[in-house]
Order: C-alpha cells, then structure tokens, then sequence
C-alpha cells in the first residue's frame, strides 16, 4: 500500500515535471515552474505534503528495499529530465548532468 502511493506521487511529481519543462521557453523558466509548482502544493497542504518519496525513504532501515529502489529511479527520472531540457538549450552535456543534481537536490532535498 505504501508502495502505491508512493509510486502515485512521482508519478504526478514526474507529470508537472514534464508539463512544467515542456511548457516553457528554456530551462530556466521551467526550474522556476517546477519550484513554483512545488511551492504552491507544499503551501497549500499546509506544509503537511513535499517531496513524494523523501520522507518515506529517509524513515527506512532497509537500503535494499522495494520502496529504496523505487526513490533512487525517481530521482533519476527526474535529474534525466532536467538534463535532458539543459543539453537541448545548448548545454555541454557535463554541464548538464551538474547542474540537473544541483537542481534536482534543491527542490527534492537529496
């Protein structure tokens, strides 16, 4: 169950990613979208929702667990994308790959 409804929410984390990213004119106003985004769901939850599978996995003993694994190919998913967005803005790939971490553990908390 646990597993669930983590997978649910960086499904729709993954979601306003791409529609954030995807929308906008360069990959400086689609980070700033994304954190908009963020920003106004953790607001409006009161501050009770953030990262979708942080506060899940940082609790867990078990590095090896389904629910581990799963937060490592979020996080991957979403540094791929920003990556992905940063190279096709003319990046140096490298510089993309920096950058998609720096981004990434900003608004995710790695």
């Amino acid at each position: 169950m646990v597993l669930e409804a983590v997978r649910a929410g960086v499904a729709e984390a993954s979601r306003v990613l791409r529609d954030c990213l995807g929308s906008a004119h360069g990959p400086a106003e689609g980070v700033r979208r994304c954190f908009q985004a963020a920003a106004g769901e953790i607001s409006e939850s009161g501050y009770a929702l953030g990262c979708p599978v942080a506060s899940i996995v940082l609790d867990m003993l078990e590095e090896e667990s389904a629910l581990a694994e799963g937060w490592h190919a979020s996080f991957e998913e979403w540094r791929v994308m920003y990556r992905d967005a940063l190279v096709a803005a003319g990046f140096r790939p490298l510089r993309a790959v920096t950058l998609a971490w720096i981004i990434t553990s900003s608004l995710r908390g790695l």
